[in-house]
């Protein structure tokens, strides 16, 4: 993915084609607009749907990482999502298969 961040820096994922696939369902289930970008807000319902509740620290990393001025802002590109999501997750989308099974 490039630039993903808007940060200029290319990230790597080491996942299958099926993982990040997966993943790219996850988030547009997720979107509500038709341009196919997210708000912080769904990011923070993709940890909590998961187990994973971002605390306030968390939340304001998320803003500054998207830069977003408030956290309903839609701006969050799929390669955006996946840079944050790799980011917390050693790089991997899918490490035990849990989002490639279906729902």
């Amino acid at each position: 993915f490039k630039n993903a961040a808007k940060t200029g820096q290319d990230i790597v994922i080491s996942d299958s084609p099926d993982a990040v696939q997966a993943m790219r369902g996850v988030f547009k289930k997720l979107c509500t607009s038709s341009r196919e970008l997210l708000s912080v807000v769904d990011v923070r319902k993709v940890h909590e749907l998961l187990g994973e509740p971002v605390d306030e620290e968390e939340g304001s990393s998320m803003l500054e990482f998207f830069k977003a001025k408030a956290d309903t802002d839609l701006v969050v590109t799929f390669d955006m999502f996946m840079a944050w999501w790799s980011q917390l997750h050693d790089s991997s989308a899918d490490p035990d298969g849990y989002y490639s099974q279906e729902r």
